[in-house]
């Protein structure tokens, strides 16, 4: 670096590659962080590179050492070279627990990093490399076909594997009601019976507008015929049982 230039985060990443040598790139946490997915941060620094490249890293850099590389895996973000979207989500399945993965895969596919193409590409990595959290996302992209619609928030992604847990299926995501007027887009809706999931953030929903728009909002969806389930925040993580009641008797009143 020049001399009495500011230490700064990206400064020392710049300094991490260029002393792993040519053909490393920024990969794991490190790249999820310049991918701005939430919960990772940039350093210390993870970097991956060719096994047998004689070069020094600087201390606190996690160098993961494979047998290639290909150019075509690694595209520059910024100044700095990083690996596929594609090569971070096949990556970061081994090192992940189940939940956490399944959240990353919908938060990269929320956020454009992954498609229905691309899924191919993580696919054909998987079938060459057989390591931890393998099979975990082999299942994971053969669920989401794709025209997968994932889910908009963490929230909805842990609200539809409790449903699935408990055995309750046939709920889709992110779904357009209303046939001669539009009534709106909701968080879950039954494909057989008229029942519908809404996903309240205790931030995002507990302000008297919110609670007003909310009111007109299920007011159209029951003048509809749908029946709406409330589901908040705390209850999903702390009192799943209070809303898999509710959306049990939904599922009952409707199916009478």
């Amino acid at each position: 670096s020049l001399a009495g230039s500011p230490d700064n985060e990206d400064q020392r990443l710049m300094i991490s590659i260029l002393s792993a040598g040519p053909g490393s790139a920024v990969s794991h946490q490190s790249a999820a962080a310049l991918c701005d997915l939430p919960g990772y941060e940039v350093e210390p620094v993870h970097l991956t590179r060719i096994r047998g490249t004689n070069s020094t890293t600087p201390k606190g850099t996690i160098v993961h050492r494979v047998r290639r590389l290909p150019s075509e895996h690694v595209v520059d973000l910024g100044p700095f070279p990083v690996v596929r979207p594609e090569i971070l989500l096949v990556q970061m399945a081994s090192v992940l627990y189940e939940a956490q993965t399944e959240i990353l895969l919908d938060r990269m596919w929320n956020n454009r990093l992954i498609t229905g193409r691309s899924r191919a590409v993580c696919l054909s990595q998987m079938s060459a490399r057989c390591r931890g959290g393998i099979p975990l996302l082999r299942r994971l992209l053969s669920e989401r076909g794709p025209g997968w619609i994932p889910p908009a928030s963490g929230l909805e992604s842990r609200v539809r594997t409790i449903l699935e847990r408990e055995g309750i299926y046939g709920f889709r995501l992110q779904t357009n009601l209303g046939t001669h007027e539009w009534i709106g887009r909701v968080d879950f809706a039954h494909d057989r019976y008229p029942v519908v999931l809404e996903v309240q953030s205790d931030k995002f929903h507990s302000a008297l507008t919110d609670a007003r728009r909310d009111d007109v909002r299920h007011a159209r969806l029951l003048a509809a015929g749908f029946l709406v389930v409330e589901i908040w925040e705390s209850d999903i993580w702390y009192n799943p049982d209070r809303w898999l009641d509710a959306v049990r008797t939904a599922l009952q009143d409707s199916a009478a």
